[in-house]
């Protein structure tokens, strides 16, 4: 029993600190475990015992460098000036006095980084004075000012061309950021619909026209985007001279004033009626028609996603059509981020007050409300039209201005403009406290997580209340905390109920760890999923969706219109668009016929959002430019080949897989691009490797659309933590792997052999491969050559990875990544469009880096990574191949590839965003200067991995052989063999089957 005490003294001492085991029989237990002599016993002792030293050493090692590296972190914080979130700074200046006095930037002395002029264009007064600030590029302005205090900044900003996204830049006064969200200040663009009437198809139908920017001088006071905030910033200034430095972020930006002065606060709504009682004016009515503005013909709008939509709900909604879809609202869900906004113009005849009445649509959030702040002539007349709220119902709904108790306009003859933007309201403290509160307990389930790992013992004691002294009382505060936000929601709305379930519930988690704090550890999954609900809660509370069909202006007194038909209107509706269903063809987007050209037809098995805007782009880019019509169809791609084979398939289908590719050409369905007269030079819009995958010896069967490759993505806030540096080579993430097993956290990969119906071989091992020197195949494609001595250490590196350095097998990376479970994960880079929309809670703190490396024999480090692609192919039956090769030539462009990027992500937003395989297209796609600088560097080491005659077989064996390895602890080598010859048997049959040796 002495050994067996020992060893869990051993197990104690490393999860309890608490080894308190006394031995029995200790002569049966010797005899058990071959000790024969006091001598022997008390060797193994006194191992046992400098192995318990260790292991302590080890954990409270660990345990103790905790905190160390969290004040080192604090301290490069403070040295860099990064103090704090702007909720902390705020209450750093409560008291701060708020001058109503003003401070303009000096323009014409201002410099860049290096204290050289800056860059000066023509400013809105004709004079040289304005800055432009380019991309990745700073400027420094002088200000004096007159008296210390808090301000808010005003610029006025031009737009220029770019990528089409908002403008993203960073603010430091006297050189130091004031707090943590000034990092990422954003300006809008301002859009409208082209000129260009709505695109409309040969039956009638109507889609959304496109979307261009409006270029000129706006004004803005200064914020973030994702600020839980209503209004600009406000920043303390001591009296005196301060400089203001502005570094572009994303995209270039022409700044021609810059104010410290203040928003003007706007009267209530009885002081706005008394100053206009003053001059004998009183809300009555006035001989006036009855003004409707459409909501699709807004003038101007925020963003590019706010265009017009079709709706088919109400029979009255104007216009509408039974039989066609036809644009006739805007908004909706597309309509919910603060900050957006759409304008529309109308001319007032007669003077005087008038009544305000939307017609809108807010069924999306139940038992809650959207809000919009409403602006006329770029002002809030009063403040209570700074927050309408909009209540939640299931179908249509009209309210006046002011609802129950209208309240009224006063208008000058003339044009004037009303702009409603979506705005927080009074949710907008719930959403900053619940935000913080997300942050700390992310914070807090990560320590616990690193004492008890990410699967506790429910049977250990971690003295968690020792550990972490101050658990107890930050479970308390919380709690507290969240209670508060859950009564002030419910005074909101109305009461609980699904809107506060989530508050609720970790709510009642926290009180009981507060009751109890070693109750944490036998919880933890529980509570991880508490803090994944309730950041997605806060996403969904956070948007303020709103549909609006129209708005009217009509004099005082006027009745409210009807907000939906009468039943009986309704139901003949519905029967009449019943039977219309089986005459109209969904699938056909439309064709752009012109003239006596063969229309070239293609085929495409995506989304109807994808088809309209490609529908879009063709008629206003390709047709017009060419005068060749085009015919695009939604198909399901499984009658694709049946369809090729019946000489009744497309001449075009796009967004094919590489494996897909091959077993069309391999089959004779594909025309050979290599005949083509000009295919080179197309080729040169890509990277070499990009087409690898498309090719048969010297034959060509695709263009490269879209790609996608692994890269590094990492915390930086748990690196810094940690004062851990990001990997650059292998070598450096085994070290950077050891620090995080100390603490409990662990590196993300996901893999395919963890799938069983997963056939793709992993991207990393085919990575490593490529990084040992590696291949797959032999140069002709008719045999693996995996059992080279290369691939046969990359395959024993990479089952490593899950064998000796403990990589989870499965794994949610996206939930691990957001807790910082996983602070580095290997994925391809469009993971980085999932963690915008579904984790932005963490925005700003991740970045993405190069793929580890493998140092080679010359001391340069090779990054290269597997490329995937998806193409468009041209079928051997083409009924025009001049016209088709024209589409192809056209849709590869890079104009063309950079217009339907924009407007796909205009559709779907980033989530949606393209990946193109152009190379000049990719650095006009919206990423970010520091996102694009990775990319651009991990795409000189992309390598594309062929495909071959019976290839599917390859991927499934080499994951049966990982499979094997890491489940039953075979040797690496020995198993690789195998399953090599069993590949191999697989392709030459494959070959002989279709023919290939001749």
């Amino acid at each position: 029993m002495a050994c067996f005490a020992f060893d869990i003294a051993v197990e104690h001492a490393v999860c309890y600190n608490n080894a308190n085991v006394k031995s029995e029989n200790s002569e049966y237990i010797c005899r058990l475990f071959g000790i024969h002599s006091k001598e022997e016993f008390q060797l193994k002792k006194l191992s046992c015992i400098a192995l318990t030293a260790m292991l302590l050493c080890t954990v409270f090692g660990s345990v103790a460098a905790l905190p160390a590296y969290a004040s080192s972190a604090d301290a490069a914080l403070l040295e860099s000036g990064f103090s704090s979130g702007y909720r902390e700074y705020g209450k750093a200046h409560a008291d701060a006095a708020r001058p109503q006095a003003e401070a303009q930037a000096e323009m014409a002395g201002a410099v860049d980084e290096n204290g050289q002029p800056a860059t000066f264009v023509e400013n809105h007064d004709g004079t040289l004075t304005a800055v432009s600030i380019d991309e990745g590029s700073k400027a420094v302005f002088t200000v004096e000012v007159p008296e210390s205090g808090l301000y808010q900044i005003r610029v006025m900003y031009k737009t220029v061309s770019g990528k089409d996204v908002d403008m993203l830049f960073s603010l430091s006064v006297d050189g130091a950021l004031p707090f943590s969200s000034a990092a990422g200040l954003t300006l809008s663009r301002v859009w409208q619909d082209s000129d260009e009437e709505s695109f409309r198809d040969e039956q009638g139908n109507e889609y959304r026209p496109t979307q261009e920017e409006v270029f000129g001088w706006y004004d803005a006071f200064l914020s973030a985007k994702d600020e839980y905030l209503d209004g600009g910033y406000e920043f303390y200034f001591e009296a005196g001279t301060h400089t203001l430095t502005f570094e572009s972020v994303q995209e270039a930006v022409i700044f021609g004033e810059i104010t410290l002065c203040r928003e003007q606060t706007p009267p209530t709504y009885a002081d706005y009626l008394a100053a206009y009682a003053e001059k004998g004016i009183t809300p009555t009515a006035v001989e006036a028609e009855v003004r409707y503005l459409e909501g699709e013909d807004a003038v101007l709008k925020s963003h590019p996603t706010l265009y017009s939509i079709a709706d088919y709900s109400s029979c009255i909604t104007h216009p509408y059509d039974a039989f066609r879809s036809l644009q006739n609202t805007i908004g909706g869900e597309n309509w919910s981020t603060k900050g957006q906004w759409l304008e529309w113009q109308v001319e007032v005849e007669t003077a005087g007050f008038y009544q305000l009445v939307f017609r809108y649509k807010q069924n999306y959030k139940s038992g809650s409300f959207s809000v919009r702040q409403l602006m006329v002539d770029g002002e809030v007349p009063f403040a209570e039209a700074a927050a309408i709220s909009f209540e939640y119902d299931l179908g249509w709904d009209v309210m006046a201005l002011g609802g129950d108790a209208p309240t009224y306009l006063y208008l000058d003859k003339g044009e004037h403009t009303l702009r409603m933007e979506v705005v927080y309201g009074k949710p907008a403290d719930i959403c900053d406290e619940v935000q913080t509160c997300v942050e700390e307990l992310n914070v807090l389930y990560r320590k616990v997580m690193m004492i008890t790992g990410a699967s506790p013992d429910s049977l250990r004691d971690y003295n968690i209340e020792e550990l972490l002294p101050n658990c107890q009382e930050q479970c308390r505060s919380l709690c507290e905390r969240l209670t508060a936000v859950a009564d002030n929601l419910a005074a909101m709305t109305g009461g609980r109920g699904s809107e506060t379930a989530v508050v609720d519930k970790i709510s009642m988690q926290l009180d009981g760890f507060a009751k109890d704090v070693e109750t944490i550890p036998q919880r933890l999954s529980t509570f991880n999923s508490n803090i994944s609900s309730l950041a997605s809660w806060l996403i969904t509370i956070t948007k303020q969706p709103l549909l609006l069909d129209y708005l009217q202006l009509a004099p005082v007194g006027t009745p409210l219109p009807a907000a939906d038909a009468p039943w009986y209107r309704a139901f003949a509706n519905e029967v009449v668009r019943f039977f219309c269903s089986f005459v109209e063809d969904y699938d056909n987007i439309g064709a752009t016929v012109t003239g006596d050209e063969e229309p070239v037809t293609i085929w495409l098995g995506v989304g109807r959002d994808q088809a309209i805007a490609m529908q879009s782009i063709i008629s206003s880019g390709f047709t017009a430019e060419t005068g060749i019509p085009v015919n695009l169809r939604l198909v399901e791609m499984g009658v694709l080949m049946r369809a090729v084979a019946s000489n009744t398939g497309p001449d075009l289908a796009l967004y094919q897989d590489q494996a897909t590719v091959i077993n069309y050409a391999l089959r004779g369905a594909l025309y050979d691009l290599h005949t083509l007269p000009d295919v080179e030079e197309v080729l040169t819009r890509f990277h070499e490797e990009t087409y690898v995958p498309f090719k048969l010896g010297n034959s060509l069967y695709a263009l490269p659309e879209n790609i996608n490759y692994n890269v590094l993505f990492y915390r930086t806030d748990i690196m810094q933590e940690l004062g851990l540096k990001v990997p650059n080579t292998w070598d450096d993430l085994y070290e950077v792997l050891t620090v995080f097993q100390k603490n409990n956290l662990e590196v993300g990969v996901v893999s395919s052999f963890t799938t069983a119906t997963n056939t793709e071989m992993s991207s990393l091992l085919t990575s490593m491969i490529y990084q040992y020197g590696g291949r797959v195949y032999n140069e002709d494609g008719s045999a693996c050559v995996l059992n080279e001595s290369a691939n046969v250490a990359a395959f024993t590196d990479f089952c490593e990875l899950y064998t000796k350095y403990g990589l989870s097998l499965k794994l949610d990376l996206l939930t691990r990544f957001r807790t910082g479970q996983v602070p580095i994960a290997i994925h391809n880079f469009s993971f980085a469009n999932e963690l915008s929309v579904s984790a932005p809670e963490i925005n700003g703190l991740w970045e993405m880096a190069l793929l580890p490396g493998t140092v080679k024999e010359d001391g340069t480090v090779d990054h290269s990574t597997r490329l995937t692609s998806s193409g468009v192919v041209m079928f051997r039956n083409a009924k025009n191949i001049k016209n088709t090769w024209e589409f192809l030539k056209w849709w590869t462009s890079a104009d063309a590839q950079v217009e339907y990027s924009r407007q796909i992500e205009s559709t779907l937003g980033r989530s949606g965003r393209w990946t193109s395989a152009n190379k000049d297209a990719m650095r006009g796609i919206s990423w970010s200067h520091d996102e694009l600088a990775v990319l651009t560097e991990q795409l000189k080491s992309v390598r594309g991995l062929p495909e071959v005659a019976g290839g599917y077989y390859m991927g499934r064996s080499v994951n049966n052989a990982v499979r094997t390895v890491v489940n039953t602890g075979t040797a690496p080598k020995e198993t690789l063999y195998e399953y090599v010859r069993d590949i191999n048997e697989e392709i030459a049959n494959k070959r002989r089957e279709l023919g290939l040796d001749g």
